[in-house]
């Protein structure tokens, strides 16, 4: 009975030491996320201007707010205005967040450019594009 005990403790001890990535953050709320996509553009503009980057529309990793960081995008890019943070990629297919921000006019459209979205809450999408060849 007390070798059970000692070996139920010791699972417990040791699954509590699984080990983290350093840099895991929790996912920002949607409002979270729509002000730090406003901070990754202003950053984006600001290096723009500075003409320390180009104006390309994909943003470099040293422009991302912390918010954005927290999703730990594989690329983010600016689409008609907006922030997109790309989470997964598989072929042709991209996913994850799409972030309208204020200075775009553009309201997401289904079909649009590839995109499809869902909204999360406010001006935070899911989204899954299709990329043209």
């Amino acid at each position: 009975m007390l070798s059970a005990l000692v070996a139920l403790a010791l699972i417990f001890v040791l699954s509590g030491c699984e080990s983290k990535p350093v840099n895991e953050q929790p996912e920002p709320s949607p409002g979270g996320l729509a002000a730090a996509a406003e901070q990754t553009c202003r950053n984006y503009v600001h290096g723009v201007k500075a003409g320390t980057e180009e104006a390309s529309g994909a943003i470099s990793s040293q422009y991302w707010a912390e918010g954005v960081k927290a999703l730990n995008p594989l690329r983010v890019y600016m689409h008609r205005g907006n922030i997109v943070v790309v989470q997964r990629e598989s072929g042709e297919i991209e996913e994850g967040r799409y972030v309208c921000i204020l200075i775009s006019s553009y309201g997401p459209v289904n079909g649009d450019d590839g995109f499809t979205f869902t909204r999360i809450e406010g001006d935070v999408y899911d989204f899954t594009r299709t990329k043209a060849n």
